[in-house]
């Protein structure tokens, strides 16, 4: 194979690859977590048990309680706690433990968060604006990979001649570089912001535990896998860029096209 198509090549396959890896941290809740199992078991539970106003309401039953898959009771051995919260650019989740079995549960973000004073439910979670920031960068960061991958693939099928075949190179490296650009900006507004995600009801004494949520997240998170793989799709989208403007020089000069 030609030096300058196989610089092509691989800058379509590393472009395709970052764009495969983006898409998995898009769709996992796991750019940040916070490993809260001592921390709620020790003290948030407790209070949530002292703040039931009417612990008649609630079975003392060891029988599973088919809502939301938990089992509820308020004896003294009650073992139910959360051991992690992580999220993503759009959900939040919690796993909760009890006896020895986990439920993961999560939730999408909202522009508010509701605590239902009347059912005694969180109807949402309300997400800072800097998610809504990374989200539209993520977003445009994919767009730009989907037009950098069609152009690569276009260019590999259809022989281009005179000012298209060095244009073309030019377009595709500028795809690649605006999705590293874009997923690079997204990666600093989550790196700078994690800490500080959720939003707090009107009235956070209606609902400690949204504080305590809020407080755990800031002392205890940290950046996790999903955040390191975009990272990584950050790299490789960069790479693609360099290798298509290498693999379209070697080309022109090939062709006499200067």
């Amino acid at each position: 194979m030609e030096q300058g198509k196989l610089f092509n090549l691989v800058g379509a396959m590393l472009i395709v690859f970052a764009t495969a890896l983006h898409i998995v941290c898009l769709v996992t809740p796991h750019f940040s977590e916070a490993d809260c199992h001592d921390v709620f078991r020790d003290t948030v539970w407790q209070k949530l048990r002292h703040s039931v106003s009417d612990p008649g309401n609630i079975s003392t039953s060891t029988e599973p309680v088919t809502e939301n898959g938990l089992n509820r009771t308020t004896g003294q051995d009650y073992e139910f706690y959360i051991d992690k919260i992580n999220f993503g650019l759009w959900e939040l989740c919690f796993l909760f433990v009890r006896q020895e079995a986990e439920v993961d549960i999560c939730t999408k973000w909202s522009s508010e968060t509701i605590y239902n004073s009347d059912t005694k439910d969180l109807d949402s979670i309300g997400s800072k604006g800097w998610t809504r920031a990374a989200q539209a960068m993520a977003i445009i960061g994919t767009l730009m990979a989907f037009m950098g991958i069609t152009l690569a693939i276009v260019n590999m099928l259809v022989k281009s001649k005179g000012d298209r075949q060095r244009l073309i190179h030019i377009f595709i490296a500028s795809g690649c570089f605006a999705t590293g650009g874009f997923l690079l900006l997204g990666n600093f507004i989550v790196a700078a912001n994690y800490k500080d995600a959720i939003v707090l009801p009107d009235d956070p004494g209606v609902y400690p535990p949204i504080v305590q949520f809020q407080e755990i997240l800031r002392d205890h998170s940290f950046l996790s896998w999903g955040f390191a793989l975009d990272v990584v799709a950050f790299a490789l989208s960069m790479l693609a860029g360099v290798a298509h403007l290498i693999g379209g020089r070697i080309v022109n000069i090939e062709n006499g096209i200067v």
